[in-house]
């Protein structure tokens, strides 16, 4: 996934997906232990001694930011659909860490969507804008 990942958006994004993504869902595990058992979005104090085994977190991720820039809305949603139906048939930490992951996930590709091309517009406006500046600072000093 991390190969096809790389090809389709870049190492770059790739990393920033992978890591956030990892992140979001290890923090909702700390968080989830910290509030204790008595809070809705609690866990039991055993849940600090299970080990994260893999990059699972990751790869769900880059799988469904993968297939929302390919536009493959089915296998997102088959994704989504298979994490969900993992974190309410087997209710364990993982489960849960990776909805935490498909939601980050998400919110990733919305903004590289949404803003992702705007800094190179800007600054591909502002490089022909200065070009044009140049032209006619050039024509200026030619014409006296």
């Amino acid at each position: 996934m991390f190969g096809i990942a790389e090809v389709v958006l870049g190492r770059r994004l790739t990393l920033v997906v992978a890591y956030v993504c990892t992140l979001a869902g290890t923090l909702f595990a700390r968080i989830g232990v910290a509030l204790g058992p008595h809070h809705a979005l609690g866990f039991p104090r055993w849940v600090a001694h299970v080990r994260d085994t893999g990059p699972s977190a990751a790869v769900v991720a880059l799988a469904v930011v993968v297939a929302l820039r390919c536009r493959a809305w089915w296998t997102g949603g088959a994704v989504v659909l298979a994490m969900t139906a993992e974190a309410l048939v087997l209710p364990n930490l993982a489960g849960l860490e990776h909805l935490v992951a498909i939601s980050a996930a998400v919110l990733i590709a919305v903004w590289v969507e949404v803003f992702g091309d705007y800094w190179p517009r800007v600054l591909t406006g502002v490089g022909a804008a200065a070009s044009v500046a140049a032209k006619g600072r050039t024509r200026a000093a030619v014409a006296p």
